[in-house]
C-alpha cells in the first residue's frame, strides 16, 4: 500500500507542476469556478440557496468555504489548497481501491494493479490540477464508507455514506450499498447502526439558508 501512495503521490505532483507552470495563472475549470466562488461567497456571510444559489446539495460548497476562511483573501492560496486537497482526494481514492481489492482477494498484486488501475482513467490524474470537483470526494467517501463497513465500524460507515450523497446525488447507491452488506454481513442492529450514521450526518439534514461564514463580507480581489 504505501508503493501505492508514493508513486500515486509523485505521478499526482508532476502533473500539478507540469500544468500550472504552463499557465501565468493557476488553470481552473468554469466547474471549480461556480463552487469555489460559492465557497468564498459563504465564508464573507452569503447565504446558501439565498443571496447565491446552485441547483446542487450543499457539502461541495461548505468543504469551498472551510477551504476560503483558511486562506483569508488569498485567491492563490484558496486555489492552492482546492487543488490540494483533490490530490489528496485521488491518493486516497487509489489507496481504498487497493485496499479493498487486497481485502476481497488477498492478492497484493492484484490490489496493487487494481489501485493504479485508476490512474489510467482519462483525466482521473490531470484534473486535480484545475481546482475543486465534487465527484472525487463523493468517490473518496462512498469507497470509505464501503471498508469501514467492511471492517465493523458501520456508523462512521453510514456517515461518510451520507457525505457521498452530500456531495453527489448519484452517490446514493453508497448508502444502499453500505446497508445491504450490513445485512449480508451481519444483523439488523449492524445496519441500524449505518442508518443511525448516515442520519447524523450534517449532508443528511435539510439544506440550510447559510453557512458557516465568520468574515464581514467585502469584495476582495479576484484572478479567476
Amino acid at each position: 500500500m504505501t508503493t501505492l501512495v508514493v508513486i500515486t503521490a509523485l505521478v499526482e505532483f508532476v502533473e500539478v507542476w507540469r500544468l500550472t507552470s504552463a499557465y501565468e495563472r493557476p488553470p481552473m475549470t468554469p466547474d471549480a469556478g461556480v463552487f469555489q466562488h460559492i465557497g468564498w461567497h459563504l465564508a464573507n456571510g452569503g447565504r446558501l440557496y439565498v443571496d447565491v444559489w446552485e441547483p446542487k446539495l450543499p457539502l461541495p460548497f461548505e468543504t469551498t468555504a472551510i477551504l476560503s476562511l483558511i486562506a483569508g483573501d488569498d485567491m492563490y492560496l484558496y486555489q492552492y489548497l482546492n487543488v490540494g486537497l483533490m490530490v489528496l482526494a485521488v491518493i486516497g481514492i487509489v489507496l481504498l481501491v487497493g485496499a479493498l481489492t487486497h481485502q476481497l482477494t488477498g492478492n497484493a498484486f492484484a490490489s496493487t494493479v487494481a489501485g493504479f488501475s485508476m490512474l489510467l482513467l482519462p483525466g482521473f490524474a490531470i484534473r486535480p490540477a484545475y481546482g475543486f470537483k465534487a465527484k472525487y470526494l463523493l468517490l473518496l467517501t462512498g469507497l470509505l464508507a464501503i471498508y469501514l463497513i467492511l471492517n465493523d465500524h458501520p456508523f462512521a460507515s453510514g456517515a461518510l455514506a451520507a457525505a457521498s450523497v452530500g456531495y453527489w446525488q448519484l452517490g446514493a447507491i453508497f448508502p444502499l450499498l453500505v446497508v445491504g452488506l450490513a445485512f449480508h454481513r451481519s444483523d439488523v442492529r449492524t445496519a441500524g447502526a449505518v442508518v443511525l450514521g448516515g442520519s447524523s450526518s450534517p449532508s443528511s439534514c435539510s439544506p440550510r439558508p447559510s453557512c458557516c461564514g465568520t468574515r464581514p463580507r467585502r469584495w476582495s480581489h479576484r484572478w479567476c
